[in-house]
Order: C-alpha cells, then sequence, then structure tokens
C-alpha cells in the first residue's frame, strides 16, 4: 500500500513539471504576437473603473509568463467614478504600475512624453490605449 502511495506522488509530481513545461513553451512561442514586443503600455483613463483592474492584471499576468518586464503608466484625465482609487491600489501591488493624475494645464501628449522619459522608452517601445469613458453613459428613464 505504502509503495503504491509513493508511486502516485512521484507520477503527480512529473505530471505537474511537465504540464508547466509545455505551457511555459507555448506561451513563448506565442510572445512574439503580444503587444508588439512593447515594453511600456500606457492608459488613458476616465471613468473605466469596470474595465481598467482587469486589463493591468491580464497585462502584468502575460509578463510573468513570458518573462518580460513591461511597465505600465495610467494617466487619469478627471475620472469622477473609482477609477483613480482603483488604480492607487493596484500601484501598491505591482511596483512597475505608475499613475498619473493630468493637471488640467498639461496636454495628453506632454504626459505620454514625460511618462517614456521618466522610464527612457521611446515611442516604438510603447502601446498606448484609450480607455476615456469606456463605459456607454446610461440614459435616465423617466415615467410620465
Amino acid at each position: 500500500m505504502e509503495h503504491w502511495l509513493w508511486l502516485g506522488i512521484v507520477i503527480l509530481i512529473v505530471t505537474l513539471f511537465t504540464v508547466f513545461f509545455l505551457y511555459k513553451r507555448i506561451a513563448l512561442i506565442f510572445a512574439g504576437f503580444y503587444h508588439h514586443k512593447a515594453s511600456h503600455l500606457i492608459f488613458l483613463t476616465k471613468n473605466s473603473q469596470s474595465e481598467i483592474e482587469w486589463r493591468i492584471w491580464s497585462y502584468f499576468f502575460w509578463n510573468q509568463i513570458t518573462g518580460k518586464k513591461g511597465i505600465v503608466t495610467c494617466i487619469d484625465t478627471g475620472s469622477a467614478d473609482d477609477t483613480l482609487k482603483i488604480l492607487r491600489r493596484l500601484e501598491m501591488r505591482y511596483p512597475r504600475l505608475y499613475v498619473v493624475k493630468l493637471h488640467p494645464t498639461v496636454t495628453i501628449e506632454e504626459a505620454i512624453q514625460e511618462a517614456l522619459e521618466k522610464h527612457n522608452h521611446t515611442k516604438e517601445n510603447m502601446v498606448v490605449l484609450d480607455l476615456q469613458e469606456a463605459e456607454p453613459k446610461q440614459e435616465e428613464k423617466h415615467s410620465a
């Protein structure tokens, strides 16, 4: 009985290592297609609380699997919802996430250029995703 237990444990460990190895190999094969090899992802956010968290999570998750070290900069252009609160919480979890609240006198292009200069990146290394007002506004229905 004890021999079967040890054999089962060995088979389980070998199976786990095999699955992990195959997963890493498949991730490396498809890694070249992801974000066009961008090392700096810039999100423009405004009232996009429903989308921002899973996008940041998925970017860092994919980078962890493929072994890349990407940087994410979120430029908030004046959210009235919980977008900035969510970003601040995620900023504590991911050390390569930077949150910038856009000042009214600064343009979006200037903020992007400043983020690139801060990390010594060029425009070839970046991808900009515009998530401003990502949720469609719900029209209120009034009963007459």
